[in-house]
């Protein structure tokens, strides 16, 4: 036979319900939630659903730690099991100390320029600048020179000299401006072979420098015929040609003639026959008269040589 038992059950706003006896029930009127007692708390059993369904967190997150037990598995998926990551990611806008900048070195246009009144990076022409300033160097206004104030021009008396330093007179500056950079003072040598060339001048025009017989003498001079060593003792004449003025000895070969014609004068070839018919010989003297005697012989009495021409 079943036994009807009581259970009281503590009542009141979930803000006020207080810490509940270990196994001892505790409903909230204002939230309609419904707690049990535990040694580490109250524990939520049933929370009022107001669109339906058994979405409860005694059934859901049964360690009451405000996650649902089965989507606690997802804190520990791995970077290498979530698919469809991105390969990189756009920045969000942040901004480094200083002190992370461990490595590399600043480009200057990541810099702000140096002014008067703020610190950043120096111009190149003020890096020039500075190079060009001594160490120690001072900006001095001066207020008098040697007792004078005012625009005071100096003036070499107003330099002192000393062991290194010296002053330039005039005459020494314009004589430095005449040396040309790099000069030394050289002096050349004056033995045998230093010496300069004599002088030359109209007189020594087209002229050779001849050494005399003693050391550092030379002169000017022309260079005769005997005195040029290892010349050929013949030498081939040039085409040329000669009148017959020039013909002044000796007797020119007949083929050196040109052999006389009916038509042109020349030289030609004496013969002493009478029968000859040769028209480039010529008779002799003897061929001659040998025809006038036999000529002479047969005139008959009474005809004259000059009938016999018929002159």
């Amino acid at each position: 036979m079943a036994r009807k038992v009581l259970i009281q059950i503590r009542r009141g706003a979930e803000s006020s319900i207080g810490a509940l006896a270990v196994g001892e029930l505790g409903y909230c009127t204002d939230t309609q939630k419904l707690y049990i007692g535990t040694t580490s708390g109250n524990v939520l059993l049933v929370a009022a659903q107001s669109t339906g369904g058994d979405m409860l967190k005694s059934i859901y997150d049964t360690n009451n730690n405000g996650k649902v037990d089965a989507a606690e598995a997802a804190d520990s998926v791995s970077w290498a099991g979530v698919t469809g990551k991105p390969a990189t990611y756009t920045p969000s806008t942040h901004t480094h100390d200083a002190s992370e900048l461990t490595a590399g070195t600043l480009a200057a246009v990541r810099l702000p320029a140096a002014t008067t009144g703020a610190q950043g990076a120096m111009s190149a022409a003020d890096k020039v600048k500075l190079d060009g300033i001594a160490a120690g160097a001072q900006v001095n206004a001066v207020t008098s020179v040697s007792g004078r104030t005012g625009a005071v021009a100096l003036t070499a008396d107003d330099l002192a000299e000393s062991a290194a330093n010296k002053i330039m007179t005039a005459a020494e500056r314009t004589k430095l401006a005449g040396i040309a950079a790099g000069a030394n003072n050289y002096v050349h040598p004056g033995g045998d072979g230093n010496q300069h060339i004599p002088a030359t001048g109209t007189g020594n025009n087209g002229r050779v420098l001849k050494a005399g017989a003693t050391a550092g003498s030379a002169a000017w001079g022309i260079v005769d015929w005997s005195e040029i060593s290892g010349k050929p003792s013949t030498f081939t004449p040039a085409v040329h040609s000669h009148s017959a003025s020039d013909i002044t000895s000796g007797t020119l070969a007949a083929d050196r003639l040109p052999a006389a014609s009916t038509s042109a004068s020349g030289v030609v070839q004496l013969n002493t026959a009478t029968n000859s018919t040769s028209t480039t010989q010529a008779a002799t003297a003897s061929a001659v008269k040998a025809v006038y005697d036999l000529a002479a012989g047969k005139l008959g009495p009474g005809v004259t040589w000059n009938q016999l021409k018929g002159v």
